[in-house]
């Protein structure tokens, strides 16, 4: 009785507006913090019971093949017990299970013929460019390398048409007089086109592995 009286005296002083006469209210249609049907939390065995769609686990299958072959991936990684539970963590899926590494290579390999394929509205065709880069040794002795042009040829890799291209490139730059000598990847015609001219050493070591097997096999035979 005693705490009654005081529960209401603090209503009376602190909550005037409170009519301790009336009843507790009554809800109405209009009342947002009653519903009319009861709300159900989706239970475990629901969640379990989840699973993705076919086109859904396509789709993951089609992303996983991408991701292996763009970032040079080991195809044995789609195996990885830590990445099949991070797709089940992500698609909400704890049934779903990577697909096989022979299903990620037939994947990579439709992506291949895919991208193989000619688009529309593109030309594939070869065309001859011709690159020149000066190289310099500065005050400090050392190397600096300059790209000065990579123009088309559009009359072939011809020893007049490179040395024409050369020296127009040479004179946009004002460095002709300045030159010592060209270095090239030793074809006849960039010899024949050049001023004093010095082989590349990296053309020559690429040349050498790559013929001298083929040449040691036509030796052995």
């Amino acid at each position: 009785k005693e705490f009654a009286s005081t529960l209401k005296y603090h209503i009376s002083a602190k909550h005037p507006g409170v009519n301790l006469e009336e009843g507790p209210r009554p809800s109405t249609s209009c009342d947002t913090s009653s519903s009319s049907q009861p709300h159900h939390q989706t239970t475990l065995e629901q969640t379990l019971k989840r699973k993705l769609s076919k086109s859904a686990c396509d789709r993951l299958s089609n992303s996983l093949a991408k991701w292996i072959a763009m970032s040079c991936r080991p195809v044995s990684f789609i195996e990885d017990r830590g990445l099949a539970e991070v797709l089940q963590i992500a698609s909400s899926d704890m049934t779903y299970n990577p697909p096989s590494q022979t299903t990620i290579m037939s994947k990579i390999q439709q992506l291949y013929d895919t991208e193989k394929k000619p688009k529309r509205r593109r030309t594939i065709s070869n065309h001859n460019y011709l690159g020149v880069t000066a190289h310099i040794i500065d005050c400090e002795w050392k190397l600096q390398s300059f790209a000065l042009a990579m123009l088309k040829a559009e009359t072939g890799h011809y020893a007049d048409a490179c040395a024409r291209q050369f020296l127009s490139v040479a004179e946009a730059w004002g460095v002709q007089p300045k030159i010592t000598t060209v270095g090239t990847d030793s074809a006849r015609n960039m010899i024949a086109a050049a001023y004093e001219h010095m082989p590349c050493v990296a053309h020559m070591s690429q040349r050498t592995v790559s013929f001298c097997p083929r040449d040691s096999d036509t030796l052995a035979k």
